[in-house]
C-alpha cells in the first residue's frame, strides 16, 4: 500500500479496486466467461523519465498482454482506483 493513499475505503470495500461483484453480475448475465485465476495491478504514476511512454508501449503493455493470454483471457476490464 502507497504510504500517501487513505486504504480504509480500500480494505473496508476491496470491490473499490478490483470489482469482483460487478464482474460476476457480468458472468450471471452471460456477457463475460469468468475471470482469470492472477489478476494485474499497476500504480498510476509511472514516472517522468523521457522514456516512461516508449517503455510501457514497448515492454510493459506488451508483457501484461502475453500474461493475461497465456491465462485465456478474452478481453479486460480497466478499473481506475
Amino acid at each position: 500500500m502507497s504510504s500517501t493513499l487513505n486504504s480504509e475505503p480500500l480494505l473496508a470495500d476491496p470491490n473499490i479496486t478490483l470489482p469482483l461483484a460487478a464482474l460476476a453480475e457480468l458472468v450471471d448475465e452471460a456477457r463475460v466467461g469468468g475471470a482469470v485465476d492472477e489478476h494485474v495491478s499497476v500504480m498510476g504514476y509511472q514516472g517522468w523519465h523521457d522514456d516512461a511512454l516508449d517503455r510501457w508501449r514497448d515492454e510493459t503493455g506488451p508483457a501484461v498482454v502475453r500474461e493475461l493470454q497465456a491465462q485465456g483471457a478474452d478481453g479486460v476490464i480497466l478499473a481506475p482506483a
